[in-house]
């Protein structure tokens, strides 16, 4: 099978839909597909990858799906203005494509530019919506909080990799965040609140990873300046971002919405389990797995499970760190994902042909 993923993000390290993708596409041609990325937006990767090709101009990217022929083409994300242009060389083609929203299309962030969104469905891309062959979720959590609605959708996972455990984790229980300053979307403003909150009842060590804009920067050197076991740690990349993630002990995530962050995939092969917000749509594998813990984004029940994490923990740090990185083994390596997104694939194309 010919497949080519097309993204108009940015394809930078800390990003995890190029993450993501770099790594499915690499397995998919492990597994016999011949699987591409078409970046139709950036100009530079800092992800290493043969696969990769950076196009910008419509004539170029026409030229290139003309001839590689792809049997189906995956747009990554959805409201970017160049999709308008290149679904419609998709569609004069005939190649069938697939919609993967990596959490556009939830209720939180659908509410997010409410207005412009709701605008943009009925309009600018009304017919690349509508012209899908299937959407993508990447859980059921995903699909169950769409609100846009699809005659047919596949489920197609993000992927992981255990790695070798190099670096001890702290003997004192320690919390952390990995990921992109995004104050609202991440909802750091209500774990701030709770940090505080919870200051008076436990100490604990909360170390923080990651930088957003110029705001979001200062906001958060503000906000934790005068929380004294809380650390600004900057953004952390490669062998850094193993070592923040195998010394930690809990992660912490307490997104308004997501698609299915790739950093509680990371979190668990480092043998760290995780307390999560609904709105990761990680809750049910969390708690049905006996990974972690889950909170209502509100500060008092972040600060409540918090606590009773630290002590869950401490008591049994050695059942979590085992029971965490079997189940990436088990369930979430991108050969298993490769193999599921070929079956999936091969699903929507037949039903194109019926």
């Amino acid at each position: 099978m010919r497949i080519i993923h097309i993204i108009a993000s940015h394809m930078r390290m800390e990003g995890g839909m190029p993450t993501a993708i770099c790594s499915l596409v690499e397995a998919q041609n492990a597994v016999g597909d011949n699987a591409f990325i078409l970046s139709v937006c950036a100009t530079k990767s800092e992800i290493e990858s043969r696969y990769i090709s950076y196009l910008n101009h419509d004539n170029e990217i026409e030229k290139y799906l003309i001839s590689n022929n792809p049997d189906i083409i995956i747009f990554h994300g959805v409201y970017y203005y160049k999709y308008l242009s290149v679904s419609k060389i998709v569609a004069s083609l005939r190649i069938p494509y697939c919609i993967e929203p990596h959490g556009a299309f939830v209720r939180e962030a659908q509410n997010k530019s409410k207005i412009k969104k709701f605008v943009a469905n009925r309009t600018l891309f009304a017919r690349m919506i509508r012209n899908a062959s299937s959407v993508i979720y990447l859980n059921s959590d995903e699909m169950e909080k769409s609100i846009i609605e699809f005659p047919r959708h596949i489920i197609v996972p993000n992927g992981c990799e255990v790695t070798e455990l190099i670096y001890p984790k702290k003997q004192e229980t320690s919390v952390f965040y990995i990921g992109r300053l995004d104050i609202h979307h991440k909802g750091l403003d209500i774990l701030i609140k709770a940090l505080d909150y919870v200051r008076n009842m436990v100490e604990v060590k909360v170390s923080i990873y990651g930088s957003g804009n110029k705001k979001s920067n200062r906001v958060m050197r503000t906000k934790t300046r005068n929380q004294i076991n809380t650390q600004m740690c900057g953004s952390v990349y490669g062998e850094d971002k193993v070592k923040a993630f195998q010394e930690n002990n809990i992660m912490i995530l307490t997104s308004r919405y997501e698609g299915m962050p790739m950093t509680v995939l990371e979190a668990l092969a480092n043998g760290c389990p995780c307390i999560v917000t609904e709105g990761t749509n990680f809750s049910k594998i969390i708690i049905e797995n006996g990974l972690g813990w889950c909170c209502d984004l509100n500060y008092k029940d972040i600060a409540r499970v918090l606590l009773t994490a630290i002590n869950e923990y401490n008591r049994d740090k050695d059942g979590y760190i085992q029971r965490t990185r079997d189940y990436i083994r088990k369930f979430c390596s991108w050969k298993q994902i490769a193999q599921c997104a070929h079956e999936e694939y091969g699903k929507v194309l037949e039903d194109k042909c019926e």
